[in-house]
């Protein structure tokens, strides 16, 4: 994990793989062909949190994940309409 605690998508080995943020450090299982967002210390837990993130299969489209790790009761993406000439 890069020392920001934030990273684009990174290629890792499948199985068994280490996750450390500062003192902290734990293990997470992760499965081949598949995309992940690790979420540390999500509501308390000790533990990673391992998210699936879902894989487009349309070359046409793209994803933006949203996780809401706040304690606000919901967020909003806000994506102005491009202009058309």
């Amino acid at each position: 994990m890069p020392a920001s605690g934030v990273s684009p998508y990174i290629v890792v080995p499948q199985g068994e793989q280490d996750v450390a943020l500062s003192t902290q450090s734990s293990k997470v299982n992760l499965s081949a062909g598949k995309y992940y967002t690790i979420a540390l210390f999500l509501a308390g837990a000790t533990q990673p949190t391992l998210l699936e993130d879902q894989i487009l299969t349309n070359p046409a489209k793209s994803g933006v994940y949203v996780y809401n790790f706040s304690d606000a009761s919901s967020v909003k993406l806000y994506a102005p309409q491009p202009k058309v000439s």
